[in-house]
């Protein structure tokens, strides 16, 4: 596509770019368009068929109520471009790049990190399912066990129920006594 070489066409296309940034009524989806031209009108010129893209949006902003109807060309002159400035808008839009990369490699990060953490609380939901599961299944049972355990205990070694006399009687009376101390704490914890 041929671009314009005039210096002049240019400064007013950068114009028609400001005013058209600046308006209220511009639809969202022409701005980033919009900035792009403009960083490209201040370092060189544009193609034809963007100069006539940029005509055709300014003609119709000039024609919306909400703009007032108003050629801002005639109103304000173009900024002009100060001596280091093209320079500058180089290296700002090299570090626009560098921080777009680095925001697209922490989100990345971040992704990755979410996944991991995700992955790793439902190993430990599983985890504690089973261990649930098992504990009420094996603990229903373990109890069931224990309480047999002790009536077994108590019909073998309670004092009541013993026929033993004297001496025998009494190791056997402190026998129960004290492993029925110790399956009374076993059956607390």
């Amino acid at each position: 596509m041929p671009a314009d070489p005039s210096p002049k066409s240019s400064v007013r296309d950068l114009a028609k770019v400001q005013a058209l940034l600046r308006s209220k009524t511009l639809p969202g989806d022409y701005i980033f368009q919009l900035v792009d031209y403009e960083r490209r009108l201040r370092t060189g010129f544009l193609a034809t068929e963007d100069r006539n893209f940029i005509d055709a949006l300014y003609q119709w902003y000039l024609t919306t109520p909400e703009s007032g109807g108003t050629d801002d060309l005639t109103a304000a002159e173009p900024q002009a471009v100060p001596a280091g400035g093209t320079d500058r808008l180089l290296k700002t839009d090299d570090r626009l790049r560098a921080a777009e990369a680095r925001i697209a490699e922490l989100e990345r990060e971040i992704r990755d990190l979410t996944d991991g953490y995700e992955q790793q609380i439902a190993i430990l939901r599983r985890n504690l399912a089973t261990a649930d599961s098992g504990r009420a299944k094996g603990g229903h049972e373990d109890d069931h066990r224990f309480q047999e355990v002790r009536r077994l205990f108590a019909r073998q070694f309670h004092p009541d129920n013993i026929d033993a006399t004297g001496q025998e009687r009494d190791i056997r009376t402190n026998i129960f006594k004290s492993f029925w101390s110790e399956i009374s704490r076993i059956e607390r914890s």
